[in-house]
């Protein structure tokens, strides 16, 4: 049985607003950050090394990058210091940072879903997508 030639995606205008949704919101946050912040939603518990794996990040910048998420008063974090994610031990070794959305991080997370699931879809029909590109 041969895949289905047809596509939904949504529309760049959509993805564009929100990301103009987040540049208001954090002014200077990175696409390294973004990344991290999406996998995180998307994988809440995930370990500091789970997370370079699933980012494909050494595991330094994701730990740096998620100390960067997390907020000022958490011991490790680092500047900007954006309080939407949190890093918790594991409750019987010391070894493992696990990284979990703030509240704040997950209403983020829930607006930029918002504005994606609003934007209306296009589909793509396989065979008229690759007549374009001949």
């Amino acid at each position: 049985m041969s895949p289905d030639p047809v596509v939904t995606v949504r529309q760049a205008s959509s993805l564009m607003k929100a990301l103009a949704h987040l540049r208001d919101r954090f002014s200077t946050l990175t696409l390294t950050e973004l990344t991290t912040l999406l996998a995180v939603a998307e994988n809440q518990g995930v370990t500091v090394t789970g997370l370079a794996d699933l980012c494909g990040y050494t595991i330094a910048t994701a730990s740096r990058t998620t100390r960067g998420l997390a907020a000022p008063d958490m011991p490790g974090a680092l500047p900007p210091s954006r309080g939407l994610v949190t890093l918790r031990r594991g409750p019987h070794e010391n070894r493992y940072r696990y990284v979990f959305l703030t509240p704040e991080g997950l209403e983020l997370c829930r607006e930029v879903d918002r504005i994606l699931l609003d934007a209306p879809a296009v589909r793509i029909v396989e065979d008229d997508a690759v007549g374009l590109a001949a």
